[in-house]
């Protein structure tokens, strides 16, 4: 489903900024410190684990193992699907991820994911660069 309003995507960074907010508050209380990107990757994470499982592959569309490198095809999917995330919501991206089947493409999703959501926060000066 598309974002409705241009403000469903904000409203999905300003629920990240909370949630770093309170991780920062929890870790300066145990004085931990935890990096911020790790917390973006934790909060993909959830979504990706939030959203239901796609239908079980077919045989022929079970991926081959391959290196843990993605192909530049897989890149360029990668990419494709962050842009979904950004442009018609995340749930969408991660159902259309995880229909793949492809671990390796949901690995490097979610990574990539959550490399654009840290640059973001910090293009908005709510996170300080590493």
């Amino acid at each position: 489903m598309p974002y409705e309003s241009p403000h469903q995507l904000e409203s999905e960074i300003q629920e990240l900024e909370r949630r770093l907010a309170e991780r920062r508050q929890a870790l300066s209380e145990q004085q931990e410190v935890l990096h911020e990107k790790e917390v973006i990757r934790e909060y993909v994470g959830e979504k990706m684990a939030e959203a239901a499982p796609p239908p079980a592959p077919t045989p022929q569309a079970a991926p081959a193992p391959s290196a843990a490198t993605p192909t530049e095809e897989e890149a360029a999917k990668v990419q494709e699907l962050v842009d979904v995330a950004f442009l018609k919501g995340l749930p969408r991206a991660i159902s259309a991820v995880k229909a793949t089947h492809n671990a390796r493409l949901i690995d490097a999703f979610h990574d990539a994911l959550a490399d654009h959501l840290y640059n973001d926060l910090v293009t908005r000066g709510k996170l300080k660069p590493m």
